[in-house]
């Protein structure tokens, strides 16, 4: 393991990185190439294939969400090949699912079976086999992918190493839930009885954390992970919470020097309280990713689109005998999902002014920002309970229908009465629930992008490219030099890009400068001389052989009918030269261009080399070619 491919930090993540991106293999295996040459200054000397998990045989129809890419690089010999598995992170609303179910509760691990499963279908893709050591299988992951390869390595030891950033940390209600083994180490250090899966919530968090973490170290499972994690990561944040613990080799690194972290507010508050936030922070995450009306369906079941086009009573009435089926569904749905919504915000709105007041004391809000964010959950509770309140009214109305000693009026009329009212008072409420809910996400929007931005692999990569004069641009790397107001920043990927493709261009033009002047010279030049060969022959064959030209004398001077005797003819021709044709300008004003832009070019190299003359490399970064 001491001749890993990847062999540093950077790299590492700037692959992982990679992984979102959704490239074809083509591409991917180019771009590996790429920034290996970046980052170390040689040509990757290994060849690359690639699996990935969608096209993974055990992961056909896997409904886990898990996403995840498998990199083998092999060498001659197989002496050193290497496996590795870049596990994605959170990106679809299944994800966050994933994350509230298997993270905060610790009751869903499919994403960890997944994982596993791949890393057994990479290594018979790539027929690397355990028995002659044939390749190391390295886990690479970010976010929940961090929890997802950390859980497999604890249960299954799947890798030799693990190499995360910012990641979702293990959960030892999840690991009961999944390791059968550590359950039942688990039930007889605290006497817990295997038919009871809850009773493990009610033991010492801290006591059963300590087991946890003595019971995996004796395992010899953690020794090979290793984690960066910044001291900013929203997700380290709400590590200290009951349930995570950490694994492996932790090295923080503060990324964003202007901000001290959420963790020391979230250490303030109380477990339930942090449990609070975290499913509220999903729940709105989820909502936030399928867009503003499905957004509110997916918070409180209520589908403003089974009203679209609807202004009026006759309307509502008119829905009401359409869509009767639709919209006992939304009631049902709404019933469903309102209560448990309202007791979060209630938890929320009861210690709200004290918790947004620590982002206010951080710097992340303003004081009047937090009043407003007071004020809208304040709102949105209110509301809440008007809506569950509309629907208690309504249930309670279509239920009083099957009493016996109901003496009221036509039934249907009073159930078609107060499901149009209450549907007409919903769809007004929706208006101010989407009116608190832009609010609010206008105050929290930029709050919640930095606090993001600190989980993400990009603000990691330029706190540890920082002190080498190295910073990150989505794929690219940047280079600077100097510090303050004479600092000279360089995208160095986007100057290679240039270079490279201009001087593509710049030969494609040449040639097809170069096809024109050809062309020129054959349609005009050689096609002149053609043209004029033509006529001579055709002069000489009249002067030699005039007889044969009678008839058409005849026609001409002879109209009478007497004929005319052709004896000799001279041809007294005169064919100029073709002149005043100068391809010479438009060769010269092209070829000018063609020389210019080469001068570009190749000066703004010199000035990059010249730049950064002590690193070798960047000189070495204009010639290289992926694979060429």
């Amino acid at each position: 393991m001491d001749n890993e491919v990847l062999n540093s930090d950077n790299l590492r993540l700037r692959l992982i990185d990679l992984e979102y991106k959704g490239l074809k293999n083509e591409e991917f295996k180019m771009e590996i190439k790429r920034i290996y040459f970046e980052e170390t200054g040689h040509e990757l000397k290994a060849e690359i294939e690639i699996l990935k998990s969608s096209d993974a045989k055990s992961l056909k129809g896997d409904q886990s969400g898990y996403d995840g890419t498998a990199i083998y690089f092999k060498t001659e010999g197989k002496e050193s090949d290497q496996l590795y598995i870049l596990s994605q992170g959170s990106q679809q609303a299944k994800d966050w699912e994933y994350n509230m179910n298997a993270m905060l509760a610790g009751q869903d691990a499919t994403q960890t079976y997944a994982t596993y499963n791949f890393v057994k279908d990479a290594k018979e893709h790539f027929n690397v086999d355990d028995k002659v050591n044939q390749a190391d299988i390295i886990g690479m992951s970010h976010s929940l992918a961090h929890n997802n390869n950390a859980t497999a390595q604890l249960i299954y030891n799947v890798f030799d190493k693990v190499y995360s950033v910012n990641g979702a940390q293990t959960n030892y209600y999840q690991l009961y839930s999944a390791d059968d083994t550590f359950r039942k180490e688990v039930n007889k250090q605290f006497s817990l009885s295997r038919n009871d899966y809850l009773a493990i919530y009610q033991l010492d968090p801290l006591k059963l954390r300590t087991f946890t973490e003595e019971y995996y170290d004796k395992e010899g499972n953690t020794k090979g992970i290793h984690q960066l994690i910044s001291t900013d990561d929203p997700l380290y944040g709400i590590s200290g919470a009951r349930g995570f613990f950490p694994v492996g080799t932790v090295e923080m690194v503060d990324t964003n020097k202007e901000r001290p972290g959420i963790r020391d507010i979230f250490d303030q508050l109380p477990d339930s309280e942090v449990a609070h936030l975290q499913q509220l922070a999903i729940t709105y995450t989820v909502a936030e990713k399928v867009g503003s009306a499905n957004g509110l369906k997916e918070l409180t079941g209520l589908d403003i689109a089974i009203f679209e086009g609807a202004k009026g009573n006759w309307d509502y009435a008119k829905l009401y005998m359409t869509k009767g089926d639709e919209i006992n569904a939304m009631i049902a749905d709404m019933n469903t999902k309102v209560p448990p919504l309202i007791d979060s915000i209630k938890k929320l709105t009861s210690n709200s002014d004290v918790i947004f007041s620590h982002f206010v004391d951080a710097g992340y809000l303003k004081e009047s920002e937090k009043n407003i964010v007071v004020q809208e959950l304040t709102n949105i509770e209110s509301l809440l309970e008007e809506m569950k309140s509309l629907i208690g009214t309504n249930h309670s109305i279509r239920e009083s229908q099957y009493d016996v000693n109901y003496s009221g009026g036509n039934p249907f009329l009073t159930v078609l009465g107060a499901d149009i009212g209450s549907l007409i008072r919903l769809l007004q409420l929706k208006d101010s629930f989407t009116e608190s809910f832009e609010k609010l996400k206008n105050v929290l929007g930029p709050m919640l992008t930095e606090i993001g931005d600190s989980h993400s692999i990009l603000e990691m990569l330029n706190a540890l490219g920082f002190q080498s004069g190295r910073a990150y641009l989505g794929r690219d790397m940047i280079l600077f030099k100097g510090s303050g107001a004479d600092k000279i920043k360089v995208n160095i990927s986007a100057e290679v890009r240039m270079y490279q493709q201009g001087n593509i261009s710049l030969e494609v033009k040449n040639r097809h400068v170069e096809a024109l002047l050809s062309a020129l010279d054959v349609e005009l030049v050689e096609g002149f001389a053609l043209e004029r060969t033509k006529v001579v022959r055709r002069i000489d064959e009249i002067e030699s052989n005039p007889s044969s030209y009678a008839n058409h004398m005849n026609v001409c001077v002879a109209p009478s009918g007497d004929k005319a005797e052709i004896v000799g003819a001279n041809v007294h021709e005169y064919l100029p030269p073709l002149r005043d044709i100068q391809f010479d300008g438009i060769q010269s004003v092209l070829q000018t261009e063609i020389t210019n832009a080469k001068t570009f070019l190749t000066t703004s190299r010199t000035a990059i080399e010249n730049l950064f003359e002590k690193d070798k490399f960047v000189a070495a970064l204009f010639d290289y070619v992926p694979g060429g």
